[in-house]
C-alpha cells in the first residue's frame, strides 16, 4: 500500500513522538480508591466464607472419624482453613480512605494500598501452605486404617487436584501481583 511506511519510518516516527504525561484526576483516584476497596472487601467475605465452610466441613469429618491420626489431619486441615481466613483479614484487608485527602495525600494512600494488595498477593504461598500439613496427617491416617486399597484412586485425584489447585491458585495471584506493580509504575509516572 502507498500509505503505509518502511519499518524504518515506523520507528523513527514512535522515536520521535512527543510523550505527555497522563493526568489522572483527583476523582478519578478517588474512585478508582474506592472501586478497589470494594473488590478487596467482597474477596475476603468470599474467602472467609470458604474458609468457614472448609473449616466446618473437616470438623464435622473430624467428629466421625474413626481413628485419632484421621481425627488430627482433619483438624489440621480445619485449622489451617481458619488460619487462611485470619491472614486475608490480617494483611489483606484495605483500609477505608478518609474523604479529607487532597491530591497528593489521595495518591499516596491508593499507591500505599496497592502496594499492600501486592505484597500479599506476592506473599501467598506463606500462608497457602498450611493447608498441607492436614492433607499429609490425612493421608498417613487413611494409608494406617488400611484404606488405602479402597481409596487409592480417590486420593490420587485429591492430592493431585489439591495441588494443582494451589498451583493455580499461586500462579494467579503472582499474575495479579505483578498486574497490581504495573498499575503503580503508571500511576507514579
Amino acid at each position: 500500500m502507498p500509505n503505509e511506511l518502511p519499518p524504518k519510518d515506523l520507528k523513527t516516527l514512535w522515536q520521535n513522538q512527543n510523550p505527555e504525561a497522563t493526568q489522572v484526576s483527583i476523582d478519578e483516584i478517588r474512585t478508582k480508591a474506592r472501586d478497589f476497596e470494594r473488590k478487596i472487601r467482597r474477596r475476603n467475605l468470599r474467602e472467609y466464607a470458604a474458609a468457614a465452610f472448609i473449616a466446618a466441613g473437616f470438623a464435622f469429618f473430624a467428629w466421625h472419624s474413626p481413628s485419632t491420626v484421621l481425627r488430627l489431619g482433619n483438624v489440621l486441615v480445619a485449622a489451617g482453613a481458619l488460619y487462611l481466613g485470619y491472614q486475608f483479614h490480617r494483611k489483606g484487608s484495605s483500609q477505608k480512605a478518609p474523604k479529607e485527602l487532597g491530591a497528593t495525600g489521595c495518591l499516596d494512600f491508593h499507591l500505599e494500598q496497592l502496594e499492600h494488595e501486592r505484597n500479599f498477593l506476592d506473599n501467598s504461598w506463606k500462608w497457602g501452605i498450611w493447608l498441607i500439613p492436614g492433607f499429609i496427617v490425612l493421608m498417613g491416617g487413611a494409608i494406617k486404617a488400611g484404606y488405602l486399597g479402597k481409596a487409592l484412586p480417590f486420593l490420587v485425584i485429591t492430592c493431585v487436584w489439591i495441588a494443582m489447585f494451589l498451583w493455580i491458585l499461586l500462579r494467579k495471584n503472582k499474575r495479579k501481583a505483578r498486574a497490581l506493580q504495573r498499575e503503580i509504575d503508571e500511576l507514579r509516572a
